[in-house]
Protein backbone atom coordinates (compact mmCIF):
# COMPACT_ATOMS: atom_id res chain seq x y z
CA UNK A 1 0.00 0.00 0.00
CA UNK A 2 1.23 3.35 -0.94
CA UNK A 3 1.80 6.18 1.59
CA UNK A 4 1.47 9.97 1.78
CA UNK A 5 3.20 12.38 4.14
CA UNK A 6 0.19 13.66 5.96
CA UNK A 7 1.46 17.11 6.08
CA UNK A 8 2.67 17.79 2.50
CA UNK A 9 1.15 14.54 0.99
CA UNK A 10 4.67 13.98 -1.08
CA UNK A 11 5.00 9.88 -1.23
CA UNK A 12 6.79 8.06 2.24
CA UNK A 13 7.89 4.78 2.74
CA UNK A 14 7.03 2.68 5.75
CA UNK A 15 10.62 2.60 6.93
CA UNK A 16 10.98 7.03 7.27
CA UNK A 17 11.05 8.49 10.00
CA UNK A 18 10.51 12.27 8.79
CA UNK A 19 9.13 13.18 5.50
CA UNK A 20 12.08 13.95 3.36
CA UNK A 21 9.80 16.76 1.50
CA UNK A 22 8.99 19.00 4.58
CA UNK A 23 10.45 17.52 7.44
CA UNK A 24 7.50 16.66 9.43
CA UNK A 25 8.00 13.89 12.18
CA UNK A 26 5.85 10.42 10.89
CA UNK A 27 4.19 7.70 12.98
CA UNK A 28 3.65 4.62 10.87
CA UNK A 29 1.03 2.33 12.46
CA UNK A 30 2.20 -1.21 12.77
CA UNK A 31 0.66 -3.12 9.96
CA UNK A 32 2.00 -0.58 7.50
CA UNK A 33 -1.30 1.13 5.72
CA UNK A 34 -1.20 4.68 8.01
CA UNK A 35 1.16 7.13 8.57
CA UNK A 36 0.29 10.32 11.06
CA UNK A 37 2.03 13.15 12.67
CA UNK A 38 1.32 15.72 15.04
CA UNK A 39 0.68 19.13 13.26
CA UNK A 40 -0.94 22.31 13.85
CA UNK A 41 -3.15 23.26 11.89
CA UNK A 42 -3.89 27.17 11.55
CA UNK A 43 -5.87 29.36 9.23
CA UNK A 44 -3.62 31.34 6.83
CA UNK A 45 -3.59 34.95 7.80
CA UNK A 46 -3.36 36.02 4.33
CA UNK A 47 -6.40 33.86 2.88
CA UNK A 48 -7.84 32.22 5.71
CA UNK A 49 -7.41 28.49 3.87
CA UNK A 50 -5.92 25.96 6.42
CA UNK A 51 -1.92 25.61 6.80
CA UNK A 52 -0.01 23.13 9.20
CA UNK A 53 2.93 23.76 10.97
CA UNK A 54 5.64 22.45 8.36
CA UNK A 55 3.96 23.89 5.70
CA UNK A 56 6.31 26.57 3.30
CA UNK A 57 3.39 28.02 1.65
CA UNK A 58 -0.19 28.17 1.57
CA UNK A 59 -1.63 24.85 -0.78
CA UNK A 60 -5.02 27.88 -0.99
CA UNK A 61 -3.52 31.51 -1.98
CA UNK A 62 0.62 30.48 -2.68
CA UNK A 63 1.78 32.65 0.30
CA UNK A 64 5.44 31.55 1.21
CA UNK A 65 5.93 31.35 4.84
CA UNK A 66 10.10 31.01 4.27
CA UNK A 67 10.09 34.63 3.10
CA UNK A 68 10.38 36.67 6.38
CA UNK A 69 9.54 40.15 4.87
CA UNK A 70 5.82 38.81 4.59
CA UNK A 71 5.15 37.92 8.13
CA UNK A 72 3.35 41.33 8.47
CA UNK A 73 0.52 39.39 7.14
CA UNK A 74 0.63 37.34 9.77
CA UNK A 75 -0.53 40.68 12.36
CA UNK A 76 -2.31 42.87 9.55
CA UNK A 77 -5.87 41.19 9.76
CA UNK A 78 -5.23 42.61 14.03
CA UNK A 79 -3.73 46.03 12.93
CA UNK A 80 -7.22 46.14 10.60
CA UNK A 81 -9.47 45.56 13.51
CA UNK A 82 -7.71 48.18 15.44
CA UNK A 83 -7.96 50.79 12.48
CA UNK A 84 -11.63 49.56 12.80
CA UNK A 85 -11.57 50.07 16.62
CA UNK A 86 -10.83 53.79 16.34
CA UNK A 87 -13.03 54.80 13.87
CA UNK A 88 -15.84 53.42 16.58
CA UNK A 89 -14.41 55.92 18.41
CA UNK A 90 -14.01 58.82 16.17
CA UNK A 91 -17.88 58.39 15.76
CA UNK A 92 -18.66 58.69 18.99
CA UNK A 93 -16.11 61.53 20.18
CA UNK A 94 -18.88 63.53 22.10
CA UNK A 95 -18.49 60.65 24.69
CA UNK A 96 -14.50 61.04 25.02
CA UNK A 97 -13.82 64.45 26.36
CA UNK A 98 -10.14 64.42 25.62
CA UNK A 99 -10.18 63.22 22.07
CA UNK A 100 -12.80 65.36 21.50
CA UNK A 101 -10.29 67.97 22.83
CA UNK A 102 -7.47 67.09 20.21
CA UNK A 103 -10.33 67.04 17.13
CA UNK A 104 -8.56 70.01 16.09
CA UNK A 105 -5.13 68.35 16.40
CA UNK A 106 -5.92 64.68 15.42
CA UNK A 107 -8.48 64.43 12.36
CA UNK A 108 -8.64 60.57 12.65
CA UNK A 109 -8.05 58.70 15.49
CA UNK A 110 -7.39 56.01 13.52
CA UNK A 111 -4.82 57.79 11.17
CA UNK A 112 -3.13 58.62 14.45
CA UNK A 113 -3.03 55.27 15.18
CA UNK A 114 -1.44 54.44 12.26
CA UNK A 115 1.21 57.29 12.21
CA UNK A 116 2.17 55.81 15.69
CA UNK A 117 3.03 52.59 13.99
CA UNK A 118 4.84 53.76 11.68
CA UNK A 119 7.00 55.74 14.09
CA UNK A 120 7.02 52.71 15.67
CA UNK A 121 9.15 51.04 12.89
CA UNK A 122 10.67 53.73 12.34
CA UNK A 123 12.31 53.01 15.93
CA UNK A 124 13.17 50.04 15.23
CA UNK A 125 15.00 50.94 11.72
CA UNK A 126 17.32 52.79 13.69
CA UNK A 127 19.44 50.51 15.74
CA UNK A 128 21.95 50.29 12.09
CA UNK A 129 20.22 53.30 10.44
CA UNK A 130 19.07 50.91 7.65
CA UNK A 131 16.37 50.43 6.21
CA UNK A 132 16.49 46.56 3.99
CA UNK A 133 13.72 46.01 0.96
CA UNK A 134 12.50 43.43 3.57
CA UNK A 135 12.10 46.27 6.46
CA UNK A 136 10.30 48.66 4.02
CA UNK A 137 7.90 45.97 2.59
CA UNK A 138 7.06 44.70 5.86
CA UNK A 139 6.45 48.89 6.66
CA UNK A 140 4.31 49.30 3.24
CA UNK A 141 2.31 46.03 3.57
CA UNK A 142 1.37 46.43 7.51
CA UNK A 143 0.33 50.29 6.36
CA UNK A 144 -1.26 49.77 2.92
CA UNK A 145 1.42 52.67 2.15
CA UNK A 146 4.28 53.34 -0.67
CA UNK A 147 7.28 54.70 1.93
CA UNK A 148 10.33 54.85 0.31
CA UNK A 149 13.60 54.02 1.84
CA UNK A 150 15.08 57.27 1.69
CA UNK A 151 11.64 58.92 3.08
CA UNK A 152 12.18 56.31 6.18
CA UNK A 153 15.55 57.41 6.50
CA UNK A 154 14.52 61.18 6.43
CA UNK A 155 12.38 60.62 8.28
CA UNK A 156 14.34 58.57 11.14
CA UNK A 157 16.37 61.30 10.95
CA UNK A 158 14.43 64.92 11.74
CA UNK A 159 12.02 63.32 14.14
CA UNK A 160 14.36 60.83 15.93
CA UNK A 161 14.21 62.99 18.89
CA UNK A 162 10.24 63.04 19.19
CA UNK A 163 9.81 59.31 19.00
CA UNK A 164 7.20 57.86 21.69
CA UNK A 165 6.01 61.86 22.16
CA UNK A 166 2.68 61.39 21.12
CA UNK A 167 2.61 57.13 21.43
CA UNK A 168 0.94 57.14 24.73
CA UNK A 169 -2.33 58.86 23.41
CA UNK A 170 -4.13 56.04 21.43
CA UNK A 171 -3.64 54.42 25.14
CA UNK A 172 -4.92 57.25 26.60
CA UNK A 173 -8.28 57.33 23.65
CA UNK A 174 -8.65 53.39 24.54
CA UNK A 175 -8.82 54.48 28.09
CA UNK A 176 -11.59 56.67 27.88
CA UNK A 177 -13.75 54.03 25.80
CA UNK A 178 -13.26 51.75 27.98
CA UNK A 179 -14.86 53.89 31.30
CA UNK A 180 -17.39 55.41 28.72
CA UNK A 181 -20.96 53.89 28.80
CA UNK A 182 -20.67 52.86 25.11
CA UNK A 183 -17.99 50.42 25.46
CA UNK A 184 -18.29 46.60 24.14
CA UNK A 185 -15.38 43.91 24.91
CA UNK A 186 -13.16 43.48 22.38
CA UNK A 187 -14.41 39.97 21.39
CA UNK A 188 -14.23 39.81 17.71
CA UNK A 189 -10.22 40.68 18.25
CA UNK A 190 -10.02 38.71 21.00
CA UNK A 191 -11.15 35.36 18.66
CA UNK A 192 -8.95 36.69 16.26
CA UNK A 193 -6.11 37.18 18.04
CA UNK A 194 -6.47 33.39 19.11
CA UNK A 195 -7.22 32.31 15.64
CA UNK A 196 -3.67 34.12 14.50
CA UNK A 197 -1.70 34.20 17.38
CA UNK A 198 0.02 30.34 16.82
CA UNK A 199 1.57 31.57 13.85
CA UNK A 200 3.41 34.07 15.66
CA UNK A 201 5.82 31.07 16.89
CA UNK A 202 7.25 33.21 19.51
CA UNK A 203 4.01 34.96 21.38
CA UNK A 204 2.75 33.69 24.30
CA UNK A 205 -1.43 33.21 25.06
CA UNK A 206 -2.94 35.91 25.72
CA UNK A 207 -4.44 37.10 29.49
CA UNK A 208 -8.09 35.56 30.67
CA UNK A 209 -10.55 38.78 29.32
CA UNK A 210 -7.79 41.17 27.52
CA UNK A 211 -8.56 44.77 27.72
CA UNK A 212 -8.29 46.48 24.25
CA UNK A 213 -5.35 48.23 26.12
CA UNK A 214 -3.45 44.75 27.24
CA UNK A 215 -4.47 43.60 23.13
CA UNK A 216 -3.00 46.74 22.03
CA UNK A 217 0.43 46.73 23.48
CA UNK A 218 0.79 42.77 22.34
CA UNK A 219 0.24 43.56 18.71
CA UNK A 220 3.00 46.02 19.18
CA UNK A 221 4.64 43.24 21.11
CA UNK A 222 4.29 41.08 17.79
CA UNK A 223 4.68 43.50 15.46
CA UNK A 224 8.22 44.72 16.90
CA UNK A 225 9.45 40.86 16.93
CA UNK A 226 7.98 40.15 13.55
CA UNK A 227 9.98 43.05 12.19
CA UNK A 228 13.27 42.87 13.87
CA UNK A 229 13.02 39.86 12.02
CA UNK A 230 12.16 41.06 8.89
CA UNK A 231 15.17 40.60 6.91
CA UNK A 232 15.70 36.75 8.42
CA UNK A 233 18.42 37.74 11.16
CA UNK A 234 18.49 39.98 13.94
CA UNK A 235 21.39 41.26 16.04
CA UNK A 236 22.30 42.89 19.90
CA UNK A 237 21.13 46.65 18.56
CA UNK A 238 17.89 46.07 17.25
CA UNK A 239 17.01 43.77 20.37
CA UNK A 240 18.06 46.57 22.34
CA UNK A 241 15.78 48.87 20.38
CA UNK A 242 12.94 46.56 20.52
CA UNK A 243 13.32 45.71 24.42
CA UNK A 244 13.64 49.63 24.97
CA UNK A 245 10.12 50.52 23.12
CA UNK A 246 8.57 47.50 25.37
CA UNK A 247 10.27 49.23 27.90
CA UNK A 248 8.59 52.65 27.15
CA UNK A 249 5.32 51.26 26.52
CA UNK A 250 5.13 49.39 29.88
CA UNK A 251 5.88 52.47 31.40
CA UNK A 252 3.39 54.28 30.05
CA UNK A 253 0.59 51.83 30.55
CA UNK A 254 1.85 51.57 34.23
CA UNK A 255 0.84 55.18 34.64
CA UNK A 256 -1.91 55.69 32.18
CA UNK A 257 -4.75 56.65 34.90
CA UNK A 258 -2.60 59.45 35.95
CA UNK A 259 -1.95 60.33 32.58
CA UNK A 260 -5.36 60.23 31.74
CA UNK A 261 -6.15 63.02 35.04
CA UNK A 262 -3.13 65.12 33.57
CA UNK A 263 -4.61 65.05 29.86
CA UNK A 264 -7.98 66.15 31.37
CA UNK A 265 -6.43 69.29 33.36
CA UNK A 266 -5.04 69.93 30.00
CA UNK A 267 -9.10 70.92 28.57
CA UNK A 268 -9.62 73.23 31.41
CA UNK A 269 -10.01 77.00 31.22
CA UNK A 270 -7.74 77.51 32.48
CA UNK A 271 -4.78 75.64 31.01
CA UNK A 272 -6.28 75.98 27.78
CA UNK A 273 -6.36 80.16 27.75
CA UNK A 274 -5.57 81.21 24.12
CA UNK A 275 -6.32 84.48 24.74
CA UNK A 276 -4.20 87.33 24.20
CA UNK A 277 -3.20 87.94 27.82
CA UNK A 278 0.46 86.04 28.76
CA UNK A 279 -0.86 84.15 31.98
CA UNK A 280 -0.04 80.87 29.61
CA UNK A 281 3.29 82.11 28.02
CA UNK A 282 1.67 83.03 25.06
CA UNK A 283 0.42 86.66 23.59
CA UNK A 284 -1.51 86.80 20.11
CA UNK A 285 -1.44 90.06 18.21
CA UNK A 286 -3.97 90.04 15.49
CA UNK A 287 -3.86 91.55 12.57
CA UNK A 288 -5.06 95.74 11.82
CA UNK A 289 -6.54 95.23 8.62
CA UNK A 290 -7.54 98.97 7.71
CA UNK A 291 -3.98 99.74 5.97
CA UNK A 292 -1.78 99.43 2.67
CA UNK A 293 1.23 96.81 2.22
CA UNK A 294 3.14 100.45 1.58
CA UNK A 295 2.21 102.03 5.44
CA UNK A 296 2.94 99.22 7.02
CA UNK A 297 6.39 99.68 5.31
CA UNK A 298 6.14 103.44 6.08
CA UNK A 299 5.70 102.32 9.66
CA UNK A 300 8.72 99.86 9.72
CA UNK A 301 10.92 102.64 8.00
CA UNK A 302 9.98 105.55 10.69
CA UNK A 303 10.73 102.95 14.06
CA UNK A 304 13.17 104.99 15.14
CA UNK A 305 16.78 103.29 15.77
CA UNK A 306 16.99 99.82 13.78
CA UNK A 307 18.90 101.23 10.84
CA UNK A 308 20.41 98.06 9.95
CA UNK A 309 17.47 96.19 10.67
CA UNK A 310 14.99 98.11 8.71
CA UNK A 311 17.88 97.95 5.58
CA UNK A 312 17.77 94.12 6.11
CA UNK A 313 14.08 93.82 6.16
CA UNK A 314 13.36 95.78 3.50
CA UNK A 315 15.77 94.67 1.14
CA UNK A 316 14.10 90.92 2.44
CA UNK A 317 11.05 92.36 0.78
CA UNK A 318 12.85 93.75 -2.06
CA UNK A 319 13.47 89.91 -2.83
CA UNK A 320 10.45 88.72 -2.46
CA UNK A 321 8.84 91.05 -4.21
CA UNK A 322 11.30 90.43 -7.39
CA UNK A 323 10.39 86.69 -6.85
CA UNK A 324 6.85 87.14 -7.26
CA UNK A 325 7.05 88.70 -10.34
CA UNK A 326 9.29 85.89 -11.41
CA UNK A 327 7.15 83.33 -10.31
CA UNK A 328 4.03 85.03 -12.46
CA UNK A 329 5.86 84.84 -15.39
CA UNK A 330 7.21 81.49 -15.22
CA UNK A 331 10.54 81.72 -14.55
CA UNK A 332 12.11 79.18 -12.53
CA UNK A 333 13.99 80.25 -9.40
CA UNK A 334 16.03 78.91 -6.21
CA UNK A 335 13.79 77.60 -3.43
CA UNK A 336 13.91 80.50 -0.15
CA UNK A 337 13.12 79.99 3.21
CA UNK A 338 10.98 82.91 4.86
CA UNK A 339 12.02 81.77 8.83
CA UNK A 340 14.59 84.24 10.34
CA UNK A 341 16.32 84.52 13.47
CA UNK A 342 16.60 87.90 15.50
CA UNK A 343 19.27 88.74 18.09
CA UNK A 344 19.88 90.76 20.20
CA UNK A 345 19.46 92.22 23.29
CA UNK A 346 16.23 92.96 25.48
CA UNK A 347 14.04 95.79 24.43
CA UNK A 348 15.55 96.42 21.04
CA UNK A 349 12.38 96.06 18.74
CA UNK A 350 12.28 92.61 17.80
CA UNK A 351 8.69 92.01 18.65
CA UNK A 352 8.00 94.94 17.10
CA UNK A 353 9.20 94.06 13.93
CA UNK A 354 8.23 90.80 13.88
CA UNK A 355 4.45 92.20 14.14
CA UNK A 356 4.71 94.50 11.57
CA UNK A 357 6.27 91.53 9.36
CA UNK A 358 3.50 90.07 9.71
CA UNK A 359 1.11 92.20 8.77
CA UNK A 360 3.66 93.37 5.53
CA UNK A 361 3.45 89.36 4.20
CA UNK A 362 -0.03 89.19 4.81
CA UNK A 363 -0.15 91.95 2.25
CA UNK A 364 2.05 90.14 -0.13
CA UNK A 365 -0.28 87.04 -0.23
CA UNK A 366 2.48 85.01 1.60
CA UNK A 367 0.47 84.69 4.75
CA UNK A 368 -3.50 84.17 5.48
CA UNK A 369 -4.34 85.85 8.36
CA UNK A 370 -1.18 88.02 8.99
CA UNK A 371 -1.25 87.66 12.86
CA UNK A 372 1.74 87.13 15.10
CA UNK A 373 1.75 84.11 17.99
CA UNK A 374 4.48 85.62 20.73
CA UNK A 375 5.59 82.52 22.59
CA UNK A 376 8.62 81.22 24.92
CA UNK A 377 9.54 77.86 26.46
CA UNK A 378 6.62 78.00 28.93
CA UNK A 379 4.03 78.20 26.31
CA UNK A 380 5.50 75.12 24.44
CA UNK A 381 6.58 72.64 26.84
CA UNK A 382 4.81 70.72 29.05
CA UNK A 383 5.86 68.66 32.55
CA UNK A 384 5.63 65.11 31.41
CA UNK A 385 5.90 62.72 28.75
CA UNK A 386 3.71 63.86 25.51
CA UNK A 387 2.38 66.47 26.97
CA UNK A 388 5.00 69.01 24.95
CA UNK A 389 3.86 67.43 21.39
CA UNK A 390 0.61 68.46 22.46
CA UNK A 391 0.81 71.91 23.86
CA UNK A 392 3.26 73.02 21.27
CA UNK A 393 1.00 72.01 18.35
CA UNK A 394 -1.55 73.79 19.77
CA UNK A 395 0.18 77.07 19.43
CA UNK A 396 1.41 76.16 16.32
CA UNK A 397 -2.55 75.93 15.49
CA UNK A 398 -3.20 78.99 16.53
CA UNK A 399 -0.14 80.45 14.47
CA UNK A 400 -1.03 79.21 11.13
CA UNK A 401 -1.78 81.52 8.82
CA UNK A 402 0.68 84.10 10.48
CA UNK A 403 4.34 84.19 12.03
CA UNK A 404 5.15 81.98 15.42
CA UNK A 405 7.26 84.03 17.22
CA UNK A 406 9.85 82.26 20.02
CA UNK A 407 11.23 84.71 22.22
CA UNK A 408 14.69 83.32 24.19
CA UNK A 409 14.71 79.83 21.79
CA UNK A 410 17.60 78.84 22.68
CA UNK A 411 16.02 77.39 26.44
CA UNK A 412 14.52 74.80 24.24
CA UNK A 413 18.15 73.18 23.75
CA UNK A 414 19.61 74.78 27.20
CA UNK A 415 18.71 71.68 29.69
CA UNK A 416 20.02 68.55 29.41
CA UNK A 417 18.48 66.96 32.00
CA UNK A 418 16.67 63.63 31.74
CA UNK A 419 13.25 64.98 32.68
CA UNK A 420 13.68 67.77 29.99
CA UNK A 421 11.12 68.24 27.31
CA UNK A 422 12.49 70.93 24.74
CA UNK A 423 14.13 69.11 22.18
CA UNK A 424 10.28 67.29 21.95
CA UNK A 425 9.25 70.47 21.17
CA UNK A 426 11.91 71.49 18.38
CA UNK A 427 11.02 68.46 16.82
CA UNK A 428 7.01 69.16 16.77
CA UNK A 429 8.03 72.90 15.39
CA UNK A 430 10.36 71.55 12.75
CA UNK A 431 8.14 69.46 11.38
CA UNK A 432 5.44 71.71 11.28
CA UNK A 433 7.83 74.31 9.51
CA UNK A 434 8.43 70.76 6.93
CA UNK A 435 4.76 70.43 6.66
CA UNK A 436 3.30 74.23 6.33
CA UNK A 437 5.69 75.92 4.50
CA UNK A 438 3.21 78.07 2.61
CA UNK A 439 1.38 79.64 5.56
CA UNK A 440 3.51 79.61 8.75
CA UNK A 441 6.49 81.41 9.06
CA UNK A 442 8.83 81.41 12.05
CA UNK A 443 10.89 83.38 13.57
CA UNK A 444 13.15 82.31 16.66
CA UNK A 445 14.88 85.31 18.89
CA UNK A 446 17.28 85.68 21.28
CA UNK A 447 20.82 86.51 22.78
CA UNK A 448 23.33 86.39 19.56
CA UNK A 449 25.82 84.27 21.45
CA UNK A 450 23.11 81.83 22.88
CA UNK A 451 21.44 81.61 19.56
CA UNK A 452 23.96 80.24 17.49
CA UNK A 453 24.39 77.60 20.34
CA UNK A 454 20.72 76.77 19.61
CA UNK A 455 20.88 76.33 16.10
CA UNK A 456 24.43 74.18 16.52
CA UNK A 457 22.45 71.98 18.61
CA UNK A 458 20.44 70.58 15.59
CA UNK A 459 20.98 70.15 11.84
CA UNK A 460 17.53 70.43 11.14
CA UNK A 461 17.59 74.04 13.04
CA UNK A 462 20.54 75.22 10.71
CA UNK A 463 18.95 74.42 7.35
CA UNK A 464 16.13 75.69 8.41
CA UNK A 465 17.13 78.87 9.65
CA UNK A 466 19.70 80.36 7.54
CA UNK A 467 18.36 84.53 7.44
CA UNK A 468 19.68 86.33 10.56
CA UNK A 469 18.72 89.97 11.26
CA UNK A 470 21.07 91.62 14.11
CA UNK A 471 19.40 94.09 16.47
CA UNK A 472 21.67 96.25 18.13
CA UNK A 473 21.44 98.46 21.33
CA UNK A 474 20.17 101.42 20.76
CA UNK A 475 22.42 104.18 21.69
CA UNK A 476 21.73 107.30 24.30
CA UNK A 477 19.83 109.70 21.47
CA UNK A 478 17.44 106.86 20.32
CA UNK A 479 16.89 106.09 23.97
CA UNK A 480 15.80 109.43 24.60
CA UNK A 481 13.86 109.77 21.62
CA UNK A 482 11.74 106.92 22.67
CA UNK A 483 11.13 108.67 25.52
CA UNK A 484 10.09 111.40 23.79
CA UNK A 485 7.50 109.64 21.86
CA UNK A 486 6.01 108.13 24.51
CA UNK A 487 5.72 110.96 26.23
CA UNK A 488 4.13 112.58 22.76
CA UNK A 489 1.88 109.26 22.50
CA UNK A 490 0.14 110.28 25.66
CA UNK A 491 -0.53 113.90 25.52
CA UNK A 492 2.81 114.61 28.08
CA UNK A 493 5.33 117.28 27.63
CA UNK A 494 8.67 117.60 29.76
CA UNK A 495 9.72 120.80 31.06
CA UNK A 496 13.36 122.12 30.22
CA UNK A 497 15.15 120.88 33.53
CA UNK A 498 13.62 117.48 33.26
CA UNK A 499 14.11 117.50 29.24
CA UNK A 500 17.63 117.73 30.37
CA UNK A 501 18.10 115.21 33.04
CA UNK A 502 16.34 112.67 30.72
CA UNK A 503 19.31 113.26 27.96
CA UNK A 504 21.78 112.67 30.54
CA UNK A 505 20.33 109.81 32.21
CA UNK A 506 20.48 108.15 29.05
CA UNK A 507 23.96 109.22 27.99
CA UNK A 508 25.02 107.62 31.65
CA UNK A 509 22.40 104.51 31.19
CA UNK A 510 24.36 103.92 27.53
CA UNK A 511 27.71 104.22 28.76
CA UNK A 512 27.75 102.10 31.36
CA UNK A 513 25.38 99.39 29.95
CA UNK A 514 26.04 96.01 30.69
CA UNK A 515 25.96 92.81 28.68
CA UNK A 516 22.15 92.10 29.44
CA UNK A 517 20.91 95.38 28.57
CA UNK A 518 17.46 96.44 28.21
CA UNK A 519 17.66 99.28 26.09
CA UNK A 520 13.70 99.81 25.39
CA UNK A 521 12.25 98.26 28.25
CA UNK A 522 14.49 100.51 30.73
CA UNK A 523 12.79 103.56 28.78
CA UNK A 524 9.39 102.06 29.74
CA UNK A 525 10.66 101.09 33.15
CA UNK A 526 11.74 105.01 33.72
CA UNK A 527 8.74 106.31 31.97
CA UNK A 528 5.91 104.25 34.15
CA UNK A 529 8.23 105.21 36.94
CA UNK A 530 8.00 108.75 36.18
CA UNK A 531 4.57 108.75 35.80
CA UNK A 532 3.88 107.14 38.89
CA UNK A 533 5.70 110.03 40.84
CA UNK A 534 3.97 113.38 38.77
CA UNK A 535 0.75 111.33 39.99
CA UNK A 536 1.52 111.39 43.40
CA UNK A 537 2.87 115.10 43.21
CA UNK A 538 -0.45 116.32 41.97
CA UNK A 539 -3.13 114.09 43.22
CA UNK A 540 -3.92 116.68 46.67
CA UNK A 541 -4.58 119.17 44.55
CA UNK A 542 -6.67 118.30 41.05
CA UNK A 543 -8.14 121.71 40.69
CA UNK A 544 -5.04 122.49 38.01
CA UNK A 545 -5.04 123.57 34.44
CA UNK A 546 -4.28 121.13 31.16
CA UNK A 547 -0.45 122.10 30.35
CA UNK A 548 -0.26 121.41 34.56
CA UNK A 549 -1.87 118.52 34.32
CA UNK A 550 0.24 117.03 31.22
CA UNK A 551 3.53 118.56 32.29
CA UNK A 552 6.63 115.94 33.67
CA UNK A 553 9.10 117.92 36.36
CA UNK A 554 12.44 117.60 36.70
CA UNK A 555 11.65 116.61 40.34
CA UNK A 556 9.31 113.48 39.02
CA UNK A 557 12.63 111.88 37.87
CA UNK A 558 13.90 111.59 41.28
Amino acid sequence: MRLFCPNCFSPIDSSDTFCMNCGTLLQVSPDGTSVSADITVYNCPFCGGLVGDFDKECSNCGFNYSMPQFNFTIVKPLVNSFIDLFDKLQLNLEKLPYAKHLSDLIDSLSEHFKGQLFEYLCYLCAADNLVDINELYFINGILDSNETTDGIIYYHNNRMGSYFSTFHLQFVFLHEYEISDFYEPPTEIISLYNKTFKAVNFSSPLPENPSTIELLSRLYEDIGKLFVWADGTTNAGEEAFYEESMRIMKTEIANLENNYQLCLNDITPESNNMSSGSSDGINTYELDDDKTLEEYIEELNKLIGLETVKGDVNSLINLIQVRQVREQRGMKQPPMSLHLVFSGNPGTGKTTVARLLAKIYHKMGLLSQGHLIETDRSGLVGGYVGQTAIKTQEVIQKAMGGILFIDEAYTLSSSKGEQDYGQESIDTILKAMEDNREDLIVIVAGYPNLMQEFLQSNPGLQSRFNKFIYFEDYTANELYEIFKSMCDENNLILEDKADEFVKTHFIEVYNNRGENFANGRDVRNLFETVLSNQANRIASNLNISDEELSTLKYEDFK
